[in-house]
């Protein structure tokens, strides 16, 4: 089976400063839009990964961000893969919609 290509949902330019979100997250919590900011602006502070996830991890609901993310992906994946998906609602779409 073929998976989807993932595309990165946030970027930054260590040699401007600038951030760029996907506008895939336009319509996310508040919540999961701070765990996608946060490594970015982590990646500004710190050059290597070694304290990276320690900075990431200091936002009291990065895990909850990251949940949501892994739900929505698997989403998208079932809607991929032509799996039946029981939230059509959020962004699914197949057979089943």
């Amino acid at each position: 089976m073929v998976e989807p290509p993932e595309r990165p949902l946030g970027s930054c330019s260590t040699q401007s400063g600038r951030i760029r979100i996907s506008d895939r997250l336009a319509a996310v919590p508040d919540f999961v839009l701070d765990y996608v900011l946060i490594p970015e602006l982590a990646h500004l502070k710190v050059a290597g990964h070694p304290d990276f996830h320690e900075i990431v991890d200091r936002y009291q609901l990065a895990e909850r961000g990251r949940g949501y993310l892994m739900a929505i992906m698997r989403l998208r994946w079932m809607s991929f893969s032509g799996c039946p998906c029981p939230f059509p609602r959020i962004g699914c779409t197949g057979p089943w919609s």
